[in-house]
């Protein structure tokens, strides 16, 4: 698999990252999980256990994004 057919997925943070740090996400891809090396885009850093979306690749690693940032959910 190549790592532009991630770009759109979600996942989970299994290591925390930033823009100047990379970390570590898995991924649900058909039947199996991957784990993928990752950069934050995010302002703050992403946490264990963050859901975050695919936004793009580049040289080796993936640059994700919080979901909840992406995707707002109304309040009840």
């Amino acid at each position: 698999m190549r790592q532009q057919d991630l770009v759109g997925l979600t996942g989970e943070v299994l290591l925390g990252c930033h823009r100047d740090q990379r970390g570590l996400v898995r991924l649900r891809v058909r039947d199996c999980w991957i784990d993928a090396r990752a950069y934050g885009s995010d302002e703050r850093p992403l946490l264990r256990g963050d859901r975050v979306l695919v936004l793009h690749h580049q040289d080796d690693h993936l640059w994700v994004t919080r979901l909840e940032a992406t995707y707002p959910w109304p309040s009840p």
